[in-house]
């Protein structure tokens, strides 16, 4: 409520005020609200302008820096040119860009379609693919495993700066 109102029938009975946390998405911490009591009004002058102590209340943040690394799907690859594919997403919205690099311990079995994934505060939440490719490297050698590695984030937002995302195995089988 934004108004409490006291008559002569009721001066005597508390009321409540009553406070709600907005779930802001954004990894900020615990936050501290007053809440403004503003002075009384009133034709009895004996009430008019006493004005009630604030109050202050602790908003505790529900929300993590983190980033969610989907599991691959198309593997096995094949050297003949096969794909396969993740995505990459945060899981709150940062305060500046967080950029995480992606590469393959391997180009000779697979490549990645990207050296770089940039999340900002207008599409952190929006999943990011990440496509590999399997290279015909005309070696008999079996099938192999490759590693897709994510790199730690890196950002001026302290809640994501060195964020380690999951790294991804994919399997490439020899033709």
């Amino acid at each position: 409520t934004s108004l409490l109102t006291f008559e002569p029938g009721n001066w005597s009975v508390a009321q409540t005020v009553t406070v709600t946390g907005v779930d802001d998405i954004i990894v900020d911490g615990a936050q501290t609200v007053n809440i403004l009591l503003a002075a009384a009004t009133s034709s009895d002058g004996n009430y008019a302008g006493v004005d009630a102590a604030d109050r202050t209340v602790s908003v505790t943040d529900d929300d993590t820096a983190g980033v969610t690394v989907s599991t691959v799907t198309g593997a096995p690859l094949s050297e003949a040119g096969g794909t396969a594919t993740f995505t990459v997403q945060l899981d709150s919205e940062p305060a500046a860009n967080v950029t995480i690099g992606v590469s393959s311990d391997d180009t000779g079995e697979a490549e990645v379609n990207t050296s770089l994934l940039t999340f900002d505060p207008g599409n952190w939440s929006v999943a990011q693919t990440v496509t590999v490719t399997g290279v015909d490297d005309i070696i008999v050698d079996g099938s192999q495993t490759v590693n897709i590695l994510l790199a730690a984030a890196t950002s001026s937002d302290g809640n994501y700066a060195g964020v380690d995302a999951a790294d991804r195995t994919v399997s490439v089988t020899d033709d």
